[in-house]
């Protein structure tokens, strides 16, 4: 490439008329734009202010010494801490948190709070319209999963009463990763996966489902 070329220099033919005859003139354009210099450095103030050795080594030791504070606090209340969270393995109450009612076999539902304590009767009618809880009962001094004695079936209340209706038991994922068995009311008038949506249950088959997982 040559030096005229590298400096963007252009020529072209401009031609004008003057008293009934054509001249023509080479005239020079130069470009518009030019070549990008260097920008030049530039001392800012952020660069004049920035921390000396000394300053930063403070920081250094106030940092250290917040974190052993810190540390020091934990190591404190850890037994604590700990000697908590085993007594709460066992019922705090004896009482139902809902009727006041006291058995030997109090049922805890960790999924519906720490002071959830419930008799049969109420444990069984709240998860049946509170579902995907695994409730746990006081037995032998310990807790164990607890079974309900009535089966929860979730239906349509909008198409309770439709003649094809039929119910099918499922496995439910919920969103904790709890497998659930459900018994489900499915009708013929629309496919299973379409009443599992319904259900917020998502299928894991577009025709005939035997999984479904829970999403909200």
């Amino acid at each position: 490439m040559s030096l005229r070329s590298k400096k963007f220099v252009q020529k072209i033919k401009v031609i004008k008329y003057k008293e009934e005859r054509k001249e023509i003139e080479i005239v020079k354009l130069e470009p518009k734009c030019s070549v990008p210099k260097k920008p030049k450095k530039v001392v800012t103030e952020e660069l004049l202010d920035q921390p000396t050795t000394s300053v930063v080594q403070e920081d250094v030791r106030t940092y250290v010494s917040r974190k052993t504070k810190e540390r020091e606090g934990w190591e404190t209340v850890q037994p604590s801490m700990f000697r908590a969270r085993v007594e709460e393995m066992c019922p705090s109450t004896w009482e139902c948190c809902f009727c006041g009612k006291e058995t030997m076999h109090i049922i805890h539902c960790p999924d519906c709070g720490p002071t959830a304590h419930y008799c049969e009767e109420c444990c069984t009618q709240i998860h049946s319209v509170v579902l995907f809880h695994k409730p746990c009962v006081w037995k032998n001094d310990m807790y164990v999963p607890h079974e309900s004695s009535s089966e929860t079936c979730i239906r349509r209340k909008d198409h309770n009463e439709c003649p094809t209706a039929y119910t099918k038991t499922l496995a439910v994922i919920s969103l904790s990763g709890h497998q659930h068995k459900m018994n489900m009311q499915f009708c013929k008038c629309e496919m299973e996966s379409v009443t599992l949506v319904r259900f917020r249950l998502w299928p894991s088959s577009p025709e005939v489902p035997r999984v479904a997982f829970d999403f909200k």
